[in-house]
């Protein structure tokens, strides 16, 4: 992975996840501007991903990955968010995570485990992606704020996000884009979602 390390001084620490079949790059024009505004950043590969493709002396193959691997996956974000923990600085500074796709159930699933996690976005979420459900989850969040962001075409996140905004006990913010497509894809077809995620993060949309 790639850390970006907070510019002055620390105001919080952000975990970015990607989506399948992408890499942590994804993420990385996202993690370096946020760390010009006071967050200690990381974007990471999740296994069989980018620079993850090696386990135990063997090249991991993606194409052959079923539910099994992507519900093992959680234990990359574990991983991940221990390491961010550990940075000089960071300590218990206020955490988010974001995440899209798989990503961002994955990111939800860590939250839910970790309630120092401060407030989730997800991009263009599903209920069940690759086996990994996140029906009933959201509910568990509380209420730490939750964003979702979804484009209009894109039917099942859609759905989804329908779902999603009836379980969530806690301030929500829904931002719908039209014809941006999907996941990350949506930060650089749609200017105004970089904006909305940096403020986001600096607390400026929901406290």
């Amino acid at each position: 992975g790639n850390l970006f390390v907070a510019k002055g001084d620390i105001k919080g620490a952000i975990l970015f996840v990607h989506e399948p079949f992408r890499s942590s790059r994804d993420w990385a024009y996202m993690a370096e501007k946020m760390s010009r505004k006071g967050f200690t950043s990381l974007v990471f590969d999740l296994r069989g991903h980018g620079r993850s493709l090696m386990q135990s002396g063997e090249e991991l193959d993606r194409e052959l990955f079923g539910d099994e691997e992507y519900q093992a996956m959680i234990a990359d974000v574990r991983t991940a968010r221990t390491f961010l923990r550990g940075v000089k600085g960071v300590g218990d500074a206020p955490m988010h995570v974001a995440g899209a796709d798989l990503g961002g159930s994955l990111s939800l699933l860590l939250a839910n485990e970790d309630e120092a996690v401060r407030s989730v976005a997800l991009l263009s979420p599903g209920l069940g992606y690759d086996g990994v459900s996140v029906v009933g989850e959201v509910k568990k969040l509380g209420k730490r704020p939750l964003m979702l962001v979804y484009s209009m075409e894109d039917g099942y996140s859609r759905k989804s996000v329908e779902v999603l905004e009836k379980e969530a006990s806690g301030p929500t913010h829904t931002e719908t884009y039209y014809g941006v497509g999907h996941g990350t894809k949506m930060l650089a077809r749609e200017p105004a979602l970089e904006v909305l995620m940096a403020s986001w993060f600096l607390g400026t949309i929901l406290n």
